[in-house]
């Protein structure tokens, strides 16, 4: 199996073996669909295997369903496809599919979040580290291409108004911060900061962990809206890197009501996770700016 030199985290959550078996057990159309635009289906469906994994809040996942099925009607009428491209009307056909299970949900509103604030370039290495994260066997692993033929879907979802609003929020908040201009610089997050963060909100939003505190750097605003709207996690979002204390005496935001208890601290402190006292080499992400938005 892939990985970084230490034992996946995920490993034990999948049956590799089971997979094998169903990967490729899809509708004639789903094929075909696929094949007119280039989507590597195998990849698409190790991909959905993955993100199915995590507990997203199902009014997010519902949310998705009539946003997607208000975009293209399975029965338009023929005016309606002559007026698209094909490859356009497959790509749509497509989404509208994966809408229709619980496995492609999962995978289309992590796509949701992940488009809004990471290039797809950023995606590609993300999958590519949940993948080593897994344990997913060497013969399973989707090559570069596969990976990248997925790029039409990473580039079709890029978070609904409500989700960009708050990451733009918490973002704002932290930049604001008396002692934002102090700081060391503060660096993106990498993709195995990124997986690991999902794997925390997995840890916390199924009661495995009573809480956890995460440093994010400069994606402490998009990690905060992620954990809030996609996984309904209760969180502090804090700063500033001088405080002493690790949990910080400031608190910047929080949506704790009086008497519930905080899941995940968030902080906008340099990222890293720590593996037997050494911080994991962690390449910063390429994230999306207002020109490529």
């Amino acid at each position: 199996m892939t990985s970084h030199g230490f034992p996946p985290s995920l490993a034990g959550y999948f049956n590799w073996a089971a997979f094998r078996t169903t990967a490729l057990n899809l509708s004639a159309e789903r094929l075909s669909n696929c094949s007119k635009i280039g989507i590597d289906v195998y990849a698409l469906e190790l991909a959905k295997h993955l993100c199915n994994h995590y507990p997203i809040l199902e009014s997010r996942k519902q949310s998705l369903v009539t946003s997607v099925e208000s975009s293209i009607d399975p029965d338009v009428d023929i005016d309606r496809k002559l007026d698209l491209r094909d490859d356009v009307y497959c790509l749509l056909k497509v989404i509208n599919e994966l809408a229709s299970s619980g496995s492609g949900l999962a995978f289309l509103c992590i796509c949701n979040v992940l488009g809004n604030h990471y290039t797809s370039q950023s995606m590609e290495k993300i999958f590519e580290e949940l993948v080593k994260e897994a344990g997913v066997p060497e013969d399973l692993v989707p090559t570069e291409e596969a990976w990248q033929s997925l790029y039409p879907l990473f580039n079709s979802f890029q978070g609904p108004p409500m989700f960009t609003a708050l990451v733009e929020k918490y973002t704002a908040l932290g930049n604001e911060e008396p002692w934002a201009s102090a700081r060391p610089e503060i660096r993106h997050m990498g993709a195995l900061s990124i997986v690991s963060a999902f794997m925390a909100m997995w840890h916390l939003a199924r009661g495995k962990q009573p809480w956890i505190i995460a440093l994010a750097g400069m994606d402490a605003g998009w990690k905060a809206a992620v954990a809030e709207w996609l996984f309904g996690l209760k969180i502090e979002l804090r700063g500033s890197f001088q405080e002493e204390r690790l949990c910080g005496e400031r608190l910047i935001y929080t949506n704790c009501l009086s008497g519930e208890k905080t899941q995940m601290v968030i902080r906008f402190n340099p990222p890293g996770v720590p593996v037997d006292g050494e911080a994991i080499a962690d390449m910063p992400l390429e994230v999306r700016n207002e020109s490529t938005k």
